[in-house]
């Protein structure tokens, strides 16, 4: 949505309102939005660090399909999308045992997360990957690099201050 994933969480959902979005919940540094993102209606979750409150990770959830042959069909339609425009540096495509694509038991595997359907693609600072998730729909995630390594180091920080 053109929206650089840093910068703290203020501006980040002051941008993403401005958008369309509407903030539906937030716990600690976690918000939860519901708008519209690439002609769906979606939920998107935002993180940020504790301390700085700096955006590290975006996660798009589009809507659950109600069987196998649609969640699939969303998959690789939205994996061809991200190819046109990212780099595409890692793939897997498979079920955990004892499930296999075309036994009639798919979405009871993706409830169980037996189902590993996943796509990596590199951009400039981060890294998005696309997956079939346990709540029946294809989920999406956004990652920056550098913010990513500041919320875990906040977080051991906020640890080690428990202890």
């Amino acid at each position: 949505m053109g929206i650089p994933i840093n910068g703290t969480s203020e501006i980040f959902l002051k941008q993403l309102k401005e958008k369309g979005f509407t903030q539906i919940s937030q716990f600690e540094s976690s918000y939860k939005l519901y708008g519209k993102f690439a002609n769906e209606i979606v939920e998107i979750s935002v993180l940020a660090s504790p301390r700085t409150n700096t955006v590290c990770k975006v996660i798009v959830y589009f809507p659950d399909k109600d069987n196998w042959k649609d969640l699939r069909k969303d998959y690789f339609a939205k994996k061809n999308l991200y190819r046109n425009k990212y780099l595409l540096t890692n793939e897997y495509e498979f079920f955990s045992s004892p499930y296999d694509d075309g036994d009639g038991y798919e979405m009871i595997a993706v409830k169980r997360e037996k189902c590993n359907f996943c796509s990596f693609y590199s951009t400039e600072g981060g890294h998005i990957y696309i997956e079939i998730c346990d709540k029946l729909c294809v989920k999406v995630n956004y990652e920056d690099d550098i913010n990513m390594k500041v919320a875990k180091s906040e977080l051991e920080s906020n640890a080690f201050d428990d202890i």
